[in-house]
C-alpha cells in the first residue's frame, strides 16, 4: 500500500504568469502609451502578454471601440483608456501571492 502526500497549495513559483491581453486601435495614442507601460512592468514581473488589434475582428471592434486601449488579467478588465502602473503591479503581485 502506497501512502499518497497531502495536497499543498501551489506555491506563488509554481503559478504559471498571468495572461495579459489588451485590445489596441491604429492610430490609438493611448494605446501606445499603454503598450510601454506593459512592457517597463514585464521587466519586474512576468507575465504573457497577448496584443489583439480591434480592427482584425469586428466583434471586438464592436465591444472596445469606445474604451481603448482594454486590458484584461487573466480574462477579467482590469484597465481601460490608461494603465496605472502601481495597480497593475499589485494586481499582478497578489496574484503571486
Amino acid at each position: 500500500m502506497r501512502l499518497l502526500r497531502p495536497l499543498r497549495p501551489r506555491a506563488a513559483a509554481e503559478l504559471p504568469p498571468s495572461l495579459i491581453e489588451i485590445y489596441v486601435g491604429g492610430g490609438c495614442h493611448l494605446c501606445e502609451e499603454a503598450l510601454a507601460v506593459l512592457e517597463r512592468v514585464q521587466h519586474r514581473i512576468p507575465f504573457r502578454l497577448v496584443t489583439h488589434s480591434v480592427e482584425s475582428r469586428p466583434e471586438w471592434e464592436r465591444a472596445h471601440r469606445g474604451e481603448l486601449p482594454v486590458v484584461f488579467i487573466d480574462g477579467k478588465k482590469a484597465f481601460k483608456f490608461r494603465i496605472d502602473p502601481a495597480e497593475l503591479e499589485r494586481r499582478l503581485r497578489r496574484r503571486r501571492g
